[in-house]
């Protein structure tokens, strides 16, 4: 174990302690319970179904702030969304039914400074 231990550099303490099978500690905080998350969503959702994760989270933040607890995050709150396919469908900005197939037209024509006059 030595010879491995210096070949890789390592601490010949930090191999002995992982062959011991020490228990790892789970760091972080543990999973909230989503059922409640969810069927706050889908209230709000009901009544405007054009919101997203943005305008949804603002919507339960007042909601909590009125009632006193706390509220979600925007994260955990589009985590869930996206989990439970509430999410808005993304626009893109590329509209395909729009291509023009015709000619454009195009005219011109010019002022007279003095009196203002189109020529």
């Amino acid at each position: 174990m030595k010879t491995v231990c210096e070949t890789l550099g390592i601490a010949r303490s930090n191999i002995a302690a992982r062959t011991a099978g020490s228990p790892s500690t789970a760091r972080g905080r543990p999973p909230l319970p989503d059922r409640e998350l969810v069927e706050e969503i889908k209230v709000v959702i009901a009544d405007t179904p054009t919101y997203g994760y943005r305008c949804v989270h603002a919507i339960l933040r007042r909601n909590a702030r009125k009632l006193g607890r706390s509220w979600p995050n925007a994260k955990h709150v589009y985590r869930v969304m996206k989990l439970h396919n509430l999410l808005l469908v993304r626009h893109t900005g590329t509209v395909d039914d729009r291509l023009h197939g015709g000619r454009v037209a195009v005219v011109a024509f010019a002022l007279d400074c003095c009196d203002c006059e189109a020529m």
